[in-house]
């Protein structure tokens, strides 16, 4: 058998070796306990995250077509009160990001509310919610609609952000475009708003046919105009709801409120690796969507394929060149490895961090990464195993032949 046959017979053995490693990496701290925080943090990190963490909070414009309305703590009679000031401007379309789906209810209260919001001449749009998701026909059983007086008021969209887990830290970083409810399309609460602003941009969105969506974040509070709570009521506005986009929803006691109900974590958050604290309010989340599809600035991801074959061609590549080191270059074999992988993970990440933000194409070099940082420790140990096992079976079947080790095998 040839030299360079062997080599590549080893350059695929080793490369299988590595990839068994890393899931073993990533597979045994997900079942300690004690490890899980660590987990967590580690695996919900993504790089491209840098960009907006540092660069777009800097650099994008304010959307002046949302408004952003801070229904706090208050009761529905007062929020019915926010709705009929609002109203009085003929907004372009109003969206309440409230689930009115307790089964504790106040009759009289409800009766203001769904009173006010038919008197309303705009739009309305409001929120209800995805349940009872079936993997096995990848569709939801049920929609979970606001409860009487309101169910039959205005249009609903479901307000569902992916988490990947409501006990966990991660990061919504995508939103479900459209999905099915029985076996009909349905569309979420940030596209029944655009679908009355922006109908054009919509449809050209929908064109693309989008399932699971990358929402592309630019904005936090500082980027809209946000109005608290009580300052309807007290005429300390500033800003004509006029032909604008009115999203109520909750921001917390007051502006500045640090509260942890309705708020997630998102790529923008400062920070972008073992996140404390969740830095944006799920009403801004929408408004964030819907400015995307007024702006008509979409970001693509490469599909899995694409990320797994790239892993694979740079692990089988380093590989190869590795084992010519290590056959031919012993002596300076760690020092040789350490600074092409040093190198080549300074140069992947930030050429997937430019080409994300460039072009806003998302590439994932996770897996990449991952492999290439332990590829030279793991051709070390599948170089021991394997010249243990050659010893091994050497000294049981033919004890006078030498010992023929990885190195002598690749070294020409």
């Amino acid at each position: 058998m040839g030299k360079r046959l062997i080599r590549w017979l080893h350059v695929l053995a080793c490369t299988i070796f590595v990839y068994i490693m890393l899931w073993l990496v990533y597979v045994i701290p997900a079942n300690l306990e004690f490890l899980n925080p660590l987990s967590d943090a580690l695996s919900d990190f993504e790089v491209t995250d840098l960009i907006f963490s540092r660069l777009r909070t800097e650099t994008a414009p304010a959307d002046t077509n949302i408004v952003l309305v801070n229904i706090a703590n208050l009761p529905l009679d007062l929020i019915a009160g926010q709705i009929e000031l609002i109203g009085k401007q003929k907004p372009a379309v109003i969206g309440i990001d409230v689930l009115f789906n307790s089964p504790v209810r106040d009759s009289a209260q409800d009766a203001t509310l769904a009173q006010v919001i038919r008197a309303q001449t705009c739009p309305l749009v409001l929120a209800c919610s995805l349940a009872n998701y079936n993997q096995n026909e990848n569709q939801f059983n049920e929609m979970v609609y606001p409860v009487e007086p309101f169910k039959s008021i205005g249009n609903a969209g479901f307000v569902n952000l992916i988490t990947e887990g409501d006990n966990t830290i991660f990061t919504c970083r995508q939103f479900m475009a459209q999905t099915k409810v029985n076996g009909k399309e349905t569309l979420p609460f940030s596209l029944m708003i655009a679908k009355e602003k922006y109908p054009e941009q919509l449809a050209a969105f929908l064109a693309r046919k989008p399932e699971i969506e990358l929402v592309n974040f630019k904005r936090n509070l500082e980027n809209y105009y946000v109005i608290d709570a009580s300052d309807l009521f007290n005429k300390r506005v500033d800003v004509s709801f006029k032909g604008k986009i009115v999203l109520l929803g909750y921001m917390g006691s007051y502006l500045g409120d640090q509260s942890w109900n309705d708020k997630f974590y998102t790529p923008m958050n400062s920070r972008y690796a073992g996140k404390t604290v969740p830095d944006m309010f799920g009403v801004v989340i929408h408004a964030n969507i819907v400015s995307m599809i007024a702006e008509m600035d979409y970001l693509q991801e490469a599909p899995e394929w694409v990320n797994r074959l790239l892993s694979v061609i740079i692990l089988i590549a380093n590989i190869y060149l590795f084992l010519l080191v290590y056959g031919y270059k012993d002596r300076y074999y760690d020092l040789i490895t350490k600074l092409v992988q040093f190198l080549q993970v300074i140069f992947y990440l930030y050429l997937s961090v430019m080409f994300f933000y460039l072009y806003g194409y998302k590439v994932d070099i996770t897996l990449a990464v991952g492999a290439l940082i332990i590829s030279g420790d793991m051709l070390e140990v599948y170089a021991g195993l394997f010249n243990l096992a050659s010893s091994t079976y050497h000294k049981r079947f033919t004890p006078t032949q030498e010992l023929i080790s990885l190195q002598d095998q690749i070294v020409k």
